[in-house]
């Protein structure tokens, strides 16, 4: 099978925001364009452990005046697993919004069957936050693909230090909910933890006490 035709959905997105980033950077000058990659030891979103074993991945992010449009594409390295996002996000400082396009074209990740449905792999999630003085608050729910529609909650804490960033976060799934596969009613904590930033590194320990599950990321930006 060859790559365009694996990732047909993803590389049409690429295509269609560098078309758009070409249209704007011709015709704007209040713009900002980045582009980066990370190795990690695993892949976690919000408590859930997607990949075990180390991957890899690079972004695109573009940037015009309070909004960005980002895609990120993230592999394993023996070609088992991947995770392509396509973001859409404003800011009015201090608060946030977004939404988020989150596609797995392999059906081994377990997503492919998702709420009970085959309609393919993508999930779509709506997300609004805001930080204040290193307190930041994140509120997420999906809205397509996901009967349980999946609320989320974060609390983040981040303590400048002398030579790195110390932040400490905990996450909770509301319900039964088919992302983070909690089963009973009212908050529970999936996604709890620590991370520390300095340079180019970054090291995560987490818990997620309804699944029973731990670990440590470490991960290299480049």
């Amino acid at each position: 099978m060859s790559a365009l035709h694996l990732y047909g959905v993803t590389m049409k997105h690429i295509f269609i925001f560098l078309s758009l980033l070409f249209v704007i950077f011709t015709v704007s000058s209040s713009q900002e364009f980045n582009i980066g990659g990370s190795v990690q030891t695993q892949s976690v979103v919000k408590g859930i452990q997607l990949c075990k074993t180390p991957v890899f991945g690079g972004y695109l992010e573009y940037v015009y005046d309070n909004t960005s449009i980002s895609t990120c594409v993230t592999s394993d390295f023996s070609g088992n697993y991947a995770e392509n996002v396509l973001i859409i996000k404003y800011t009015c400082a201090p608060v946030w919004s977004a939404i988020t396009d989150y596609y797995y074209p392999y059906s081994s990740n377990g997503f492919s069957n998702f709420s009970g449905k085959n309609t393919g792999s993508h999930y779509i999630e709506v997300s609004i936050g805001g930080d204040y003085k290193g307190v930041e608050i994140l509120l997420s729910s999906n809205i397509y693909n996901d009967s349980t529609f999946s609320p989320y909650a974060q609390l983040s804490y981040s303590l400048i230090e002398t030579d790195g960033l110390l932040g400490f976060f905990t996450g909770f799934g509301f319900g039964k909910t088919f992302f983070y596969n909690t089963n009973l009613g009212g908050p529970q904590a999936v996604y709890i933890g620590f991370k520390y930033n300095r340079k180019n590194l970054t090291l995560t320990w987490y818990v997620n006490p309804s699944a029973d599950l731990n670990g440590i990321i470490v991960a290299y930006n480049l």
